[in-house]
């Protein structure tokens, strides 16, 4: 059973941080892939081929991946509050300047600054909740956060379908207006996080005593239980687990983060209206979100972290088959990507459970860092691998078939070398089934 304190303290908590920095993950989400609908536009006014608009997707991983670890530590030191402040508004500066680029090397620049800026959001989004949050309770807590992510799958065909549509307007094209009043929230987001949030439950004034008491005892006794790897956070970053765990995100991150960008222009092969393609890609967001509620509380709730990211794995590469196998269909595609959807979405906040689990201070940011890091280099890559295979080929059928195949690695990796991902979580798993919500 669980006790009322503990009822109380945890819906409380998620009710104050889940919804604002959901928000936050939202707007980052929207900025990092809006280029995907300003494609529809901007590709044919610059002069953008498949290879250019594919290399300046990519570039904005490689700033993100440089920075996230360096991000992650700083905040560990200078606290979450003022940091994930920093990283918001800069990256929002940078989103609106993108509005102002004139062709393939403005691009490019604001591309990797905007992965610059933004870089660390994510892990050090993950570090601050697990700071508040008692183990057994990760898995659903991350999959509730990222969500918000989804969400932003949701929204933004329908938003930059709106957008562009203001072409011309005030002498802007409709690309431009979407980089203009999607990059603005982040800025005032920024501001609002240095009011709103707290380093750590000891500073929560809106906690009554007990539960304050409640919370920080709990999250003191899972501390004792983690892996002891003394000082050193370069020795976290190099634990043969972490690796495998990027490793496994890279595979994952390489259908959704890939798909992303590209599924506007795929389905603009269909020759649909633009709005229409908006709409569609409504779909597989909204099967990220049941991805990220369901999959991650049903995680918690049997304990088995393991099997449940080696079924996600299998669904997201599979779902991208199905896609490959009938590239004609309409039918099968979009099937296709919201199964893939579903599949990744749900991986993500189970893949860094471990290290917020098992680590701990400095050496548990700069480990969730890593896995991200490395994971997130996908995007680079992914998205470049498309582009010239769509530039070689014609279509877009032989780089879905490369990219389910490679997603493949997670769940092959897991069901051989994942049982560490259960072990952390034995000794807080009891019969009773936890549940604050």
């Amino acid at each position: 059973m669980v006790d009322d304190i503990e009822r109380r303290t945890m819906r409380r908590v998620m009710w104050r941080l889940i919804p604002f920095m959901g928000l936050c993950f939202t707007i980052s989400w929207l900025d990092r892939t809006n280029l995907a609908f300003a494609g529809l536009q901007m590709n044919a006014q610059l002069g953008f081929s498949a290879t250019v608009f594919g290399g300046g997707a990519g570039v904005f991983f490689l700033g993100y991946i440089l920075c996230e670890v360096p991000s992650n530590i700083l905040l560990s030191r200078v606290g979450a509050r003022l940091w994930i402040a920093r990283i918001m508004i800069t990256w929002g500066l940078v989103a609106v300047a993108t509005a102002f680029i004139t062709g393939p090397r403005s691009f490019y620049l604001c591309r990797f600054l905007l992965g610059a800026a933004e870089g660390g959001f994510y892990p050090g989004a993950i570090y601050f909740l697990s700071l508040w949050t008692p183990d057994r309770y990760r898995a659903r807590i991350y999959g509730r956060f990222g969500s918000f992510g989804a969400v932003a799958l949701v929204i933004a065909g329908p938003l930059a379908g709106q957008l562009l549509s203001l072409d011309q307007t005030a002498h802007l094209a409709g690309w431009q207006w979407l980089f203009l009043i999607e990059g603005l929230p982040a800025v005032l987001l920024g501001i609002v996080c240095l009011f709103y949030l707290r380093d750590n439950p000891a500073s929560a004034k809106w906690l009554p005593a007990d539960e304050r008491e409640w919370l920080t005892q709990t999250l003191e006794s899972d501390g004792r239980r983690n892996v002891d790897f003394g000082a050193s956070t370069l020795k976290s970053l190099f634990e043969p687990r972490v690796i495998i765990l990027a490793l496994c995100w890279f595979a994952i991150g390489l259908g959704l983060y890939s798909i992303s960008l590209w599924l506007p222009l795929i389905l603009k092969e269909f020759r649909l209206p633009t709005t229409t393609i908006g709409y569609l890609t409504v779909l597989p967001g909204l099967s990220g979100i049941l991805g990220l509620l369901l999959w991650t509380w049903d995680a918690d709730r049997t304990g088995d972290r393991r099997w449940h990211l080696v079924i996600s794995g299998v669904l997201a590469g599979g779902g991208l088959l199905m896609a490959a196998w009938q590239p004609n269909s309409l039918l099968f595609v979009m099937t296709g990507m919201c199964v893939t959807y579903f599949g990744c979405s749900s991986s993500f906040p189970l893949l860094v459970t471990w290290p917020t689990s098992a680590l701990s201070g400095t050496a548990a940011a700069s480990a969730t860092a890593m896995i991200t890091a490395i994971g997130t280099s996908s995007g680079y890559f992914g998205s470049q691998l498309v582009g010239i295979l769509r530039d070689y080929t014609g279509g877009f059928r032989s780089a879905v078939a490369v990219i389910a195949a490679l997603i493949f690695i997670c769940p092959v990796v897991l069901s051989l070398h994942g049982r560490f991902l259960n072990e952390s979580h034995k000794h807080l798993h009891g019969d009773a089934i936890k549940d604050a919500s």
